[in-house]
């Protein structure tokens, strides 16, 4: 955590998480967009005051399903991402495409991952839930087979597989609630980055 001198009442308390792990500092060009803020406007006309605004920053389209599977990924950078609280990896494929994926707490960049049924049981890879054993932590999880993952994916959350029962896996999840979901579906290996956020404090209003 990155602490700062109460130089100010604003700045008292004023905590946020530490980005040294990061290795990059810009984005990849050709992932990335701008979505244009129209909140507050109807046709360019302001219909509620007081709304809009904001910083400007850029979309990072990411991989939350298996758009690569069976391809052979490395990991070139760990990056901020300023629509989610976790980090993000950028990944170049063996087929030459590049693509983000959300970074797990223990992948380092030079990591060779990969997306299979079955595979190695090592953090960043994703495979099926009937192949992970007992015990094992999961992040950006499926529901539905083919929809990407949709459970687990802020900073420092992880599920952990309790249970494998015929058609279905069993996971607690970080609210300690029991979910039931097909043992098709696909998830991530390993507890997401940035645990540290949610010991954030921005200090007074």
């Amino acid at each position: 955590m990155k602490q700062y001198r109460p130089t100010s009442p604003a700045r008292r308390h004023y905590t946020i998480s530490d980005h040294s792990a990061l290795t990059a500092s810009e984005p990849f060009k050709k992932l990335v967009f701008f979505n244009k803020r129209r909140v507050g406007r109807s046709k360019g006309r302001i219909t509620s005051r007081h709304r809009g605004g904001g910083n400007k920053k850029l979309y990072r389209e990411i991989f939350f399903g298996q758009e690569k599977k069976g391809i052979l990924g490395k990991v070139k950078t760990i990056e901020y991402d300023p629509y989610r609280s976790a980090f993000i990896s950028l990944v170049s494929y063996q087929d030459g495409s590049w693509g983000y994926i959300l970074a797990s707490l223990n992948l380092k960049t030079g990591e060779e991952i990969i997306c299979e049924e079955k595979t190695a049981l090592k953090d960043g890879n994703r495979l099926m839930l009937k192949n992970i054993p007992v015990g094992y932590f999961v992040h950006n999880i499926e529901v539905k087979t083919g929809m990407g993952g949709k459970l687990t994916k802020s900073a420092g959350a992880a599920a952990q597989i309790i249970a494998q029962d015929g058609e279905y896996t069993f996971l607690k999840m970080p609210s300690s609630e029991v979910r039931k979901i097909k043992n098709v579906c696909y998830a991530s290996l390993g507890q997401l980055s940035n645990v540290e956020h949610r010991m954030e404090s921005t200090g007074k209003a």
